[in-house]
């Protein structure tokens, strides 16, 4: 034996992969001690046999593809075939085949030379990592926060569904594309630099810490959210993750705690000073009724006197509507249906409203009770309308009253009501509308968009105070020039309606 020919034995013996050459019979010419070994039989035994006579489990799909081999010349490189190993009865083990042709001088093909690999711990480990990443995206498609991951560029890498549902961008959408588009100006034009900055320096004013930053939707809304960074170092490079909450109703819930404790602070005040304010005006009335009795021939005098009272008259109106707003007025709450509170206030509201302002009412009778002191609803009721009136002015313009039925659980609104049936009063108006900034402090006391002398600035605290006095929720939405809409939701304590009733009124 030659030298080279010693060394091809040497090589093929010692391979770190199954060798085996197949005849044009598809038998077994040559085979080495690895193979061999794979299919649990000494290389001797191998020879002159077929492969559906060594390993039968594979054996068709193997041979079909050697024939292609020996009838067409071509070389195959085959995926891995999953099968039992032969020497270990019962454990499955994967192997990857390459088919090459064997030529004789003339360029016949005469047989198949194969290159066998056990791929089972390669196999094993793309599968424990295809699981490991399986898991961890049902982990991230499941989270509650949003989760977005970058590269060191500030390309997005990952986007899950929940930053779909903040942002409202898709995630296709979004893959490959700057984090940047996430942000508003000044955010936007400085992030680049300053994430270059961290990678150089390592000094950075987020990473690893959590903040409140401003947030840019697709629809190019702007909203505050929680955000934390953290930071991963890998072969690829450094890789950002960043979680974050839409905390958008949690600030509209801080601002409404806030309302709260500042209107009952307010309250409070408002109904000391007007129980101070009520014992002055009682000795003045009492005092001015008793000398006007006294002066009744002299008409000068009583002509005076009569403004004084009609002051303090005016002072004791004020009083109560303080005392309302402070929740320090007695109430008579009985079990009251809407529809004719409301009907009652149409009678006489309309009267003092322009002929230009059309009102139109709808009533379901069929919404049930609520506990409401009559008198203290109607307020509401003129007020309210009143404002409508106010806001559209001299124009022509439509004031719209319903009284419908609402079930907090399924109302598409997006009003914050307690569960339970309640019934639902409308007022929306066709006036000149408000600005955000003017919604946030509407039923404060002594806010006022009416001009100096025009309004005390009392009548929504009033509203606000007597809706909350009766366990109710009242909501406001309006933009400018688009009008107003109140909705005012009082808890139902008996539906015994029996059947559904609607009044409709216009005029």
């Amino acid at each position: 034996m030659d030298r080279s020919t010693q060394e091809f034995a040497s090589f093929y013996g010692q391979a770190p992969v199954g060798l085996c050459c197949f005849d044009a019979n598809l038998r077994y010419l040559h085979i080495n001690d690895r193979l061999a070994a794979m299919n649990g039989m000494p290389a001797a035994e191998h020879l002159g046999k077929s492969i559906s006579e060594v390993i039968p489990g594979v054996a068709a799909g193997v041979e079909s593809q050697l024939r292609h081999v020996l009838e067409t010349g071509e070389t195959i490189v085959a995926g891995s075939v999953v099968a039992e190993a032969p020497a270990h009865p019962g454990r499955a083990v994967s192997f990857r085949h390459h088919y090459y042709p064997l030529k004789s001088d003339a360029g016949t093909v005469v047989g198949v030379g194969c290159v066998v690999e056990d791929v089972t711990e390669q196999a094993q480990a793309e599968a424990a990592l295809r699981e490991s990443e399986a898991r961890l995206r049902a982990v991230l498609e499941g989270a509650a926060d949003g989760v977005i991951s970058i590269d060191e560029n500030g390309i997005i890498e990952s986007f899950n569904r929940t930053a779909e549902r903040i942002f409202g961008h898709k995630e296709a959408d979004v893959i490959g594309r700057n984090v940047s588009l996430l942000m508003p100006e000044p955010d936007r034009g400085a992030h680049h630099i300053y994430l270059q900055e961290y990678l150089r320096t390592g000094v950075g004013k987020i990473i690893g810490i959590g903040r409140e930053v401003i947030g840019l939707r697709k629809d190019g809304t702007l909203f505050p959210l929680d955000l934390a960074i953290g930071e991963v170092r890998l072969d690829s490079g450094r890789h950002f993750t960043a979680t974050l909450r839409d905390v958008t109703e949690r600030k509209k819930l801080e601002r409404r705690l806030q309302q709260a404790g500042k209107l009952e602070a307010l309250g409070r005040l408002a109904g000391g000073i007007a129980h101070d304010f009520n014992n002055l005006l009682l000795p003045i009335i009492a005092i001015s009724t008793v000398t006007k009795q006294d002066l009744a021939h002299d008409e000068r005098a009583s002509k005076n006197l009569d403004m004084v009272l009609e002051a303090a008259a005016m002072g004791r109106s004020l009083v109560d509507k303080i005392m309302a707003f402070g929740r320090q007025h007695p109430m008579k709450r009985q079990p009251t249906n809407l529809a004719g509170v409301i009907e009652e206030a149409y009678s006489l509201i309309r009267p003092t409203l322009p002929a230009t302002i059309d009102i139109r009412v709808e009533l379901d009778s069929a919404v049930g009770l609520v506990l409401a002191d009559t008198t203290q609803i109607h307020e509401v009721i003129a007020n309210l309308v009143s404002n409508a009136a106010d806001a559209i002015g001299p124009r022509a313009g439509v004031i719209e009253v319903r009284l419908e039925k609402h079930v907090a659980d399924t109302d598409a609104r997006k009003v914050e009501v307690p569960a339970g049936p309640h019934a639902c009063v409308t007022i929306k108006d066709t006036g000149c509308g408000m600005q955000h900034a003017v919604l946030d402090q509407i039923f404060e006391p002594f806010f006022t968009t009416k001009p100096v002398g025009a309004g005390a600035g009392l009548g929504l605290a009033v509203v606000h105070g007597i809706v909350s006095e009766h366990s109710g929720t009242i909501a406001v939405t309006s933009e400018p020039g688009c009008g107003t809409t109140f909705r005012i939701y009082l808890p139902v304590i008996r539906q015994d309606t029996p059947c559904e009733a609607r009044t409709t009124v216009s005029g």
